[in-house]
């Protein structure tokens, strides 16, 4: 454990950011006040989360949100299949790595 409570392994997402824009700018100001408090309410609860021996933060889970009204599963589930074939390509997993985590979930 780290003196501010979190989990040494869980520490960098304490400090994980919101999202920039293209010129990597947090247009905070420019969001409804409902959303600001939404957003703080969202870290606030995470950082809660992160501090309690209860929660158990998985390093390779992935955690989709925010996506746009017009993407759904069949179109979420392709670019990840997609991801994962560039990824196979370049070398950043193997073939082995996808073959543990099917066995580990039961789908071989």
């Amino acid at each position: 454990r780290v003196q501010d409570g979190t989990k040494a392994k869980s520490r960098h997402r304490k400090r994980e950011a919101p999202a920039a824009d293209a010129k990597g700018r947090i247009p905070w100001d420019d969001l409804p006040t409902s959303d600001k408090t939404k957003r703080l309410r969202s870290h606030r609860d995470k950082i809660t989360k992160l501090r309690s021996p209860l929660f158990f933060v998985n390093p390779l889970r992935l955690s989709i949100k925010n996506l746009a009204g017009h993407v759904d599963e069949a179109a979420l589930r392709g670019l990840l299949a997609e991801g994962i074939q560039k990824g196979l390509r370049e070398g950043l997993v193997s073939e082995e790595d996808a073959a543990a985590h099917w066995r580990a979930t039961g789908e071989i």
